[in-house]
């Protein structure tokens, strides 16, 4: 016989049944036995065998014969449902036992994902702190670059300028050259 997979005594689920199940499959065994014998009381009540002729003696005992066959076939149905009320609870237990087990691996499983992740953050953040660091010198280091060569080009620019009025005064003086005053002489004629 081959048992179905489940958890074990080990694991903690009892899998010894109660005193009443035992009860139980015991009046489910001894009903049909007890119901055939009632059956057989009420049979030879009712009817005459002939020789044997048990029609008086058994009248007697038909009606209790009755009533035991009915009480037998409800204790049947009782037993029957009590098995059954037993298995659901068992299957019950036994649901609730994995589903502890599954969530102690899942737990587990979660510790040691967390375990690993926080591990790898941990890096991943240093890492970050790394490259923002050196990401704030180049930015202080290039910023001061551009400042430097912003003021090299302005210096540079204000001599070009200073050159370049140079120059054009220069050449504006080549062109036209001083104008002198007339006279008042010339200024008569």
């Amino acid at each position: 016989m081959v048992t179905p997979p489940g958890p074990s005594a080990s694991e903690g689920i009892n899998t010894t049944p109660p005193k009443s199940i035992k009860i139980f499959k015991l009046l489910q065994k001894a009903c049909p036995v007890v119901g055939m014998i009632a059956t057989a009381i009420l049979f030879a009540g009712v009817y005459d065998f002939g020789v044997v002729n048990l029609t008086h003696q058994v009248s007697g005992f038909a009606g209790s014969a009755l009533l035991t066959l009915i009480l037998i076939t409800l204790l049947g149905v009782v037993a029957d449902k009590g098995i059954t009320a037993y298995g659901l609870t068992e299957a019950e237990q036994q649901r609730e036992g994995l589903l502890a087990k599954v969530e102690t691996r899942i737990l587990a499983v979660e510790e040691k994902a967390a375990g690993f992740l926080s591990e790898e953050y941990e890096r991943v953040k240093t890492e970050n702190e790394n490259f923002r660091n050196e990401f704030q010198e180049i930015e202080v280091r290039e910023k001061e670059t551009i400042k430097e060569e912003i003021e090299a080009l302005r210096l540079k620019n204000s001599k070009l300028l200073e050159q370049l009025n140079q120059q054009s005064t220069r050449e504006v003086d080549v062109i036209i050259p001083e104008v002198e005053e007339p006279s008042s002489e010339e200024q008569a004629a």
